[in-house]
């Protein structure tokens, strides 16, 4: 009599659970191998699994609950499902008794490239520049900012690669780093400088910046830097304690003037 309770118990446990299957394909209806299929939400915490080579993705026994599942590929811009357009939240997928699922399907569009080269006041390429991507946000204090987004260093011919970016507006920003050493064409005789932060289409001033436009796929042309040198300042200062007046250690922020995007 036990044994019985035990296989009823079984048969209706297994009976409980579901499974949450589908596709992942391009835009054009191309099945997407090796794509990075996340599922979360339910007890068992996040599930990762990859399509297999017709595009296809599973995800089997599953308890009654609320899940959501996104995709990734390299090259494609991310999706949620349930999403309208990038960057929305997607839609709860629910889980009960055990009832099926219908079939997914994503079909990923393929992200957008910003590319250009960094060149000096002298027409020189310049290397080892910070080139980022910024979108518009809001900080802590209700004010509008810039916000990066994705960043990469120009090579030695200061070429940059923006890749994998979702369509919409950004801004785009060169910056010098000053813990990494600025070699111009490789050349010794070349003398190294200080660049001030140049925002796309050559200011100075975030304010003056313009918004480059990415459509699906897209890569624009043309997002070229002319840096100007600009003399280095140090901020020093002391943090003190208020009720020992002794030195204290704290996380020093500097925020920049509204409409700026450095936040250091």
């Amino acid at each position: 009599m036990t044994a019985l309770v035990l296989i009823l118990a079984l048969i209706q446990a297994a009976g409980s659970t579901a499974t949450i299957q589908g596709t992942v394909l391009s835009v054009t209806n191309e099945p997407l191998p090796a794509a990075r299929v996340e599922l979360t939400g339910g007890a068992q915490g996040p599930v990762v699994t990859r399509t297999d080579g017709k595009g296809q993705f599973s995800f089997p026994d599953l308890a009654s609950g609320r899940y959501r599942v996104s995709v990734k590929k390299e090259g494609y811009v991310r999706q949620e499902y349930g999403q309208n357009q990038p960057g929305d939240e997607g839609a709860l997928i629910v889980v009960e008794g055990g009832r099926p699922v219908p079939p997914i399907v994503f079909r990923l569009q393929a992200a957008s490239t910003i590319a250009g080269i960094v060149r000096n006041e002298e027409g020189y390429p310049v290397a080892n520049i910070l080139v980022q991507a910024l979108r518009r946000s809001y900080g802590v204090r209700g004010t509008r900012i810039l916000t990066q987004f994705s960043s990469v260093l120009t090579d030695d011919r200061g070429i940059y690669r923006l890749y994998w970016l979702d369509p919409g507006d950004y801004y785009v920003s060169a910056s010098y780093l000053p813990q990494l050493p600025t070699v111009v064409n490789a050349n010794e005789d070349v003398p190294r400088g200080v660049y001030a932060a140049t925002y796309f289409p050559g200011s100075g001033d975030a304010v003056r910046a313009e918004a480059v436009h990415l459509e699906s796929g897209g890569t624009p042309a043309g997002i070229d830097f002319r840096l100007q040198r600009s003399p280095a300042v140090s901020v020093r200062g002391t943090v003190r304690s208020l009720q020992t007046q002794t030195a204290a250690e704290a996380t020093v922020t500097m925020f920049a003037p509204e409409e700026s995007a450095s936040v250091a």
